[in-house]
């Protein structure tokens, strides 16, 4: 699925209100709620505001421009809030571009960071911090197989030997950040996609 996705995931949170929760990450003294929004048209970000929905248990939030936040160096405003207000919960930032071959993910529990990667096509890696995930190693492995002998004769044709190794590690990372969020939820993003949940919008009042 080629649509660009840009989530952050508060898992196995308590059944409060969903404005409970909107006012918990802050969001509440200067948004309010607007209207009612599929995942399918809500996760594309053809309009203004923030979505929020709670599904499975789980409380998320679509905003590429906090989402993106995530992983910088220095937490967001967004980041601190939610890590005070729901200390025992794991968060995922979780960011995939198609449009600029871009990714990113920020895995935090108990209010701490775990591990945060982001960059794009081209060998560019903004900021990386925490130990290397079982799952980036799972992703390594899986692109290995991947790539055939032919590809990598050209790989290293058109790029040189370190082609080869610049190619598996942008490809692998770059797969990370939704294959941790579907293991963490249970389901994959385009099974989500498929059932299409509620979303709400919340505007600038």
């Amino acid at each position: 699925m080629s649509w660009n996705k840009y989530f952050i995931v508060i898992l196995n949170v308590e059944p409060l209100a969903l404005n409970e929760l909107v006012r918990m990450t802050g969001y509440g003294e200067i948004l309010s709620f607007s209207e009612k929004m599929d995942f399918r048209r809500a996760s594309n970000k053809d309009y203004e505001g923030i979505g929020f929905g709670v599904f499975d248990g789980n409380f998320w939030i679509v905003s590429p421009d906090q989402t993106e936040k995530f992983f910088a160096k220095e937490p967001s405003i967004l980041e601190k809030n939610i890590c005070k207000k729901f200390p025992q919960n794991t968060i995922i930032a979780a960011a995939e571009n198609g449009t600029v071959d871009a990714f990113g993910i920020n895995l935090i529990r108990n209010g701490k960071r775990i591990r945060v990667t982001s960059g794009a096509f081209g060998n560019e890696y903004y900021y990386e911090f925490g130990q290397q995930l079982n799952i980036e190693k799972e992703m390594l492995t899986e692109v290995e197989k991947e790539l055939s002998k032919r590809a990598k004769i050209e790989i290293i044709k058109n790029e040189g030997k370190n082609g080869v190794k610049d190619y598996l590690r942008f490809e692998s990372l770059s797969r990370v950040p939704f294959s941790l969020l579907s293991s963490l939820v249970g389901k994959s993003i385009e099974d989500i996609h498929d059932e299409n949940p509620e979303f709400s919008i919340y505007r600038k009042k």
